[in-house]
């Protein structure tokens, strides 16, 4: 019998691809169980077994309870039949998950798991999705609380863009050079530091010298050139994506201003001219957008991120950055901000593991089903409910995050990169104030991955304490025998 299904949701491709590989397996493993009659003949088996005890015993006792064999076999034989059932109904459409604009994840991967997906069992889907949209409602309710309930579309784009605008390296010659002449060229000895995070780096430069105004302009007009072909071929995956789909992330965005086109550009430019000035020393920011790496001691992260606050750091002026002198905020700023997108980058293949887990957990409670053991049955309701705790929990910690992270100095340094590309101090302030948050909610995502996997599991392993005696069927079956 097939039946149609209904749209199930994945957050991420790597969840979808997992859990795509999870429903396959247990279609297969169902399928080789009901066309080689692996279940019926096992049950039998155990049936031949149960009516062998009973005779044997009732010999023994010169008493054969015909009666307790015949709710034996009755009950024995039902739960072999809801078994077989629930194995047999399959969806008429191949198991799909969609992406948060209602798009099937497979036009976006082309992984086989994703493009030949079989059908799933059609019990475990109309179930599963029932837990999701349980906890949709829950998440939906948390988000509301900010006016705006699309909170799956692109949860940490807003992290992602401030890690990707952080850890941006000036890689064009021309611009590099360009910039060696402003700063051995153009020295303004009458500045030695500027006064406070707000305040533009440019007063290092003698502009009132037409030949370094000049130079300033070029190097201005090249850096922005250089930003916007970054943005188009880097960040412009969660820039554009923001502007397109609005949600809670984007709500978070605009009000931090880097939604805002020249807002984001002289954040990369000031953020890449941190990083040119730690290169010209050769101490280079080692980045891979992809596989961002760093690791740091928990006894250095706490210690480090006290420095990147320290105001000193960042009042100490331009000259400080270009000799090197000081390279701790800097460094553990960039290794925090891959931290975070390494570590998120796990997040959501872990979820993807525990959904295939769910998956095949179900095909082996509806084969314990099948043999009374009604315990697993029930084990698998517990783990998923706990399991599908997690988006609540974790839309929780966002708002949470976010809504701290979002604050007046966050506002104030977006607005006077906005100014002047050259407000230097104000994206290093910004990027270590974004650090310290990645890591606070890349804990909160360990813990509530943690709580929910934990007691998930303590649930399931109740469950497989199970005998025969103690199901539904057979408790209602000693109450049947007892009226005869």
């Amino acid at each position: 019998m097939d039946l149609s299904i209904p749209k199930i949701f994945a957050q991420t491709i790597p969840e979808a691809v997992i859990w795509a590989q999870g429903v396959f397996y247990q279609t297969k493993i169902a399928d080789i169980i009901l066309s080689f009659k692996i279940l019926p003949i096992v049950v039998a088996l155990f049936w031949c077994a149960g009516v062998c005890k009973i005779a044997w015993k009732g010999y023994k006792e010169k008493n054969i309870n015909f009666k307790y064999a015949i709710m034996f076999t009755i009950k024995t034989w039902s739960f072999a039949a809801i078994g077989i059932m629930l194995l047999s109904l399959k969806s008429s459409t191949p198991f799909s998950p969609m992406s948060y604009n209602n798009s099937q994840w497979s036009t976006y991967s082309d992984d086989d798991y994703l493009k030949d997906s079989d059908k799933p069992l059609w019990a475990y889907v109309i179930l599963h999705k029932g837990f999701i949209e349980v906890a949709d409602v829950f998440t939906n309710g948390i988000v509301s609380i900010s006016g705006e309930k699309n909170y799956n579309s692109n949860v940490d784009s807003v992290f992602e863009m401030i890690a990707d605008s952080a850890t941006q390296n000036i890689d064009d010659p021309n611009v590099k050079n360009d910039l060696d002449i402003l700063a051995s060229q153009c020295r303004n000895k009458g500045v030695q530091k500027v006064n406070g995070v707000l305040d533009s780096f440019s007063s290092f430069f003698d502009l009132s010298d037409p030949n370094c105004s000049a130079q300033y302009t070029k190097v201005n007009n090249e850096l922005n050139t250089w930003a916007q072909s970054k943005i188009n071929s880097d960040a412009n995956v969660y820039f554009e994506s923001q502007k397109e789909q609005p949600s809670l992330a984007s709500q978070i965005a605009i009000k931090l201003g880097i939604l805002d086109d020249q807002k984001y550009k002289n954040k990369v430019i000031a953020s890449a001219l941190v990083n040119y000035a730690h290169e010209r020393k050769g101490l280079i920011v080692d980045v891979d957008h992809d596989a961002l790496l760093g690791k740091v001691t928990n006894a250095d992260t706490y210690a480090d991120l006290s420095a990147a606050t320290d105001m000193d750091y960042l009042t100490s002026g331009f000259v400080k950055l270009f000799t090197g002198k000081s390279t701790d905020v800097a460094n553990v700023r960039n290794n925090l901000a891959r931290q975070y997108n390494s570590m998120l980058a796990w997040i959501p293949g872990f979820r993807g593991i525990c959904k295939a887990f769910i998956a095949l957990m179900f095909l082996v409670s509806i084969i314990a089903l099948s043999f009374g053991f009604t315990k697993m049955f029930f084990a698998w309701f517990g783990m998923t409910f706990w399991f599908t705790l997690y988006m609540p929990l974790s839309a929780l910690a966002y708002m949470i995050t976010m809504n701290v992270f979002a604050d007046g100095n966050s506002i104030k340094q977006i607005a006077a990169l906005g100014a002047d590309p050259f407000s230097l101090a104000a994206a290093s302030s910004f990027d270590a104030h974004a650090s310290q948050y990645m890591v606070a909610y890349f804990m909160a995502q360990l813990a509530i991955i943690s709580f929910t996997s934990v007691f998930g599991l303590v649930d399931l392993f109740k469950g497989t304490k199970d005998n025969l005696s103690s199901t539904i069927l057979g408790t209602a079956a000693k109450g049947i025998m007892a009226l005869f």
